[in-house]
């Protein structure tokens, strides 16, 4: 394996496939606007607007839904939470799904390994 393409793949800012559109942990509200001015608002999983934050996985905007790469909980940043229960999803003690599992896939190769847990875990 390249760890140097994971890397390069892990350090993405940003980038948008079909309605989902991927982030870096600690992306601002303001910031995602900025790259696309098209967003008026954006929701936390509650449905209710939000400014002023970092956005988290699991927030939308009118059309699209927001992933931050290794938020697997939904926080907004990389912690030991994450690792943890990435940990658990490998050995089946846990289930992600939608974009917490695509969240999940941190070096976006299409599969959740043990590559995408060192890689969260070395944020």
């Amino acid at each position: 394996t390249d760890d140097t393409q994971d890397t390069a793949q892990s350090e993405s800012h940003l980038s948008r496939e079909g309605s989902d559109i991927f982030l870096s942990a600690g992306t601002t509200v303001e910031q995602l606007k900025n790259m696309y001015p098209e967003i008026k608002t954006v929701y936390n999983k509650n449905g209710n607007a939000v400014t002023g934050r970092t956005v988290c996985t699991g927030y939308s905007t009118d059309s699209l839904s927001v992933i931050v790469l290794g938020d697997v909980d939904g926080s907004g940043t990389l912690s030991s939470r994450d690792v943890k229960e990435l940990m658990r999803l490998q050995i089946g003690d846990s289930q992600l799904s939608g974009v917490f599992l695509k969240a999940a896939d941190f070096n976006r190769d299409g599969q959740v390994d043990n590559r995408d847990i060192l890689l969260i875990a070395k944020k």
